[in-house]
């Protein structure tokens, strides 16, 4: 006569467990669909109802020039003295002017992109987007404004200067446009983790349900 292995005691008892729990997961079905259903309507209702929140972002490049002395223009060493003069020089720090435009305008937040020292990226948040594009091109536009003015004090001292030429010199600007967003609620999200959150709850109950039934059919036993 032909004995089973312990192993497969193990793994004979392991399907009989796994097809008990799917029957009783089978038979509760309409249970599991029904908090499903309802934890999920819930996430959605939540998700449609909850005030959204808009963001508003623009890059800005900051401005520069560059100037070389003409009185070498006749030098020898000519090309040399262009290769020290001809570097483009930044209207502002990009550190500093982060800084100074956060205390200036707390309603936006402004910060310096990772390996782009030209640059500034200039964010704000709302609950209507065209609000978070109004504090952003306030921002921009002061700026813009003030760096128009210190590029054109800078050009006018340096050739005024007798050899000073300045050249090349763009002031700060937005690239591209300010762009808007919504960044809260992120409805889609909310409805997923609703319905597995729904889900994953249905089954504990009928577990929980299943293991009490249990108890008190021992007691009446």
């Amino acid at each position: 006569m032909q004995q089973n292995s312990p192993e497969q005691n193990y793994h004979q008892e392991d399907e009989i467990d796994l097809k008990e729990l799917f029957g009783i997961l089978w038979a509760k079905k309409t249970f599991i669909i029904s908090i499903t259903t309802a934890i999920t309507l819930i996430a959605g209702i939540y998700a449609f109802n909850k005030t959204p929140i808009y963001k508003a972002t623009a890059l800005v490049e900051i401005g520069s020039y560059k100037f070389h002395n003409t009185v070498f223009i006749n030098n020898n060493n000519n090309n040399n003295n262009n290769n020290n003069n001809n570097n483009k020089i930044l209207i502002d720090s990009s550190a500093d002017l982060s800084k100074k435009l956060n205390l200036l305008f707390p309603k936006t937040v402004t910060s310096k992109p990772k390996k782009l020292n030209s640059f500034l990226e200039i964010k704000s948040t709302s609950i209507s987007v065209d609000l978070a594009k109004e504090k952003v091109k306030k921002t921009t536009d002061y700026l813009i404004a003030l760096h128009d003015k210190h590029l054109n004090k800078t050009k006018v001292e340096l050739e005024s200067i007798k050899g000073n030429l300045v050249y090349n010199y763009k002031n700060s600007q937005v690239i591209g446009s300010i762009k808007g967003s919504t960044i809260q609620p992120k409805i889609n999200l909310i409805i997923t983790v609703g319905f597995i959150a729904g889900f994953i709850l249905s089954i504990f109950l009928v577990f929980i349900m299943n293991a009490f039934r249990k108890e008190d059919d021992k007691t009446i036993a």
